[in-house]
């Protein structure tokens, strides 16, 4: 089959296998019924409109919808990765969207006020944990975290180390005199003066328990561990809380003993405590109101 055009006829041919022409088809061809200028500037207008409403469209949808639904996206993201809500970002359109937005952020104030206040209970029932409710000193089980720090830190063991046990003097005559209240008064006075006397940076100072204390001096030999107890021998007995329930004195003193771990040694707080123990019962036999250092060799 062939096909050609002239004069405004389209001929078709049909040959047979052998391309002999069988017959012929003439088909008239139809006159244009459309102007081509108007036409090509119909579909440019056309195209032109079509196309600033999409832009319009797609910047309306960008900024009602798609610039929200990014803004939403990240602050959750970042939120979840950092672990932090105190991220903000402003919303100010009507929509479903922006309400939205303007809800999470409510929701993150509220996550970060309820994480504060959890934070600030865990705080407190740490600080009741560790703290010894009459006096506000640590309590036993704060310095026996003290104990297992210093255990367990190498910069700790290559350094000397020093445990002061205290006890007040004739503290049982004070409560049979007094009475209790006034004893926990006492013992407060005294915590006082213990925490006055030393320095929170090295020094850690708990009640162990009634009228005995303790004190761990990190990075402190048997030298200056004996000034420092003498220092707080000596500030309890210049306080001159009354006492008129002795008979030797009329104010409370202090017994001290002092154990030392010299550079290098192993920390074991038993020993030491041990140590420090039979030192300041060896003070109680010397007359009290004294300071005794202990030694390994007396165990």
């Amino acid at each position: 089959m062939g096909a050609s055009q002239h004069n405004r006829r389209l001929y078709l041919g049909v040959n047979d296998q052998k391309g002999n022409l069988l017959f012929v088809l003439s088909i008239k061809s139809r006159e244009r019924t459309y102007d081509r200028s108007l036409f090509d500037s119909s579909l440019i207008t056309g195209l032109f409109i079509s196309g600033s409403v999409f832009i319009l469209f797609y910047l309306y949808i960008n900024q009602q919808v798609l610039k929200p639904l990014r803004k939403l996206y990240t602050l959750v993201n970042s939120a979840i990765s950092n672990n932090d809500f105190s991220a903000r970002d402003e919303y100010y359109g009507d929509n479903e969207l922006h309400q939205l937005g303007r809800g999470m952020n409510e929701l993150f104030t509220l996550i970060e006020n309820q994480r504060e206040e959890i934070f600030l209970r865990h705080e407190k029932l740490n600080h009741i944990s560790n703290t010894d409710s009459m006096t506000e000193l640590a309590n036993r089980r704060a310095l026996d975290k003290q104990f297992a720090k210093l255990a367990s830190d190498a910069v700790s063991a290559k350094q000397p180390i020093s445990l002061i046990v205290a006890d007040i003097d004739h503290f049982k005559l004070y409560n049979d005199f007094y009475g209790h209240d006034q004893g926990d008064k006492a013992l407060c006075e005294v915590a006082n003066l213990l925490k006055d006397n030393t320095n929170p940076d090295n020094h850690f100072v708990a009640r162990y328990g009634g009228e005995e204390f303790v004190i761990v001096l990190s990075n402190t030999d048997k030298q200056e561990a004996l000034k420092v107890a003498e220092t707080l021998r000596n500030a309890v007995e210049s306080a001159h809380i009354t006492h008129q329930g002795r008979e030797d004195l009329s104010y409370v003193t202090l017994s001290i003993g002092i154990a030392s771990k010299a550079t290098n040694e192993a920390f074991d707080s038993d020993s030491l405590f041990k140590i420090a123990d039979n030192a300041l019962y060896k003070a109680k036999k010397q007359g009290r109101n004294c300071c005794v250092a202990g030694d390994k060799a007396q165990l």
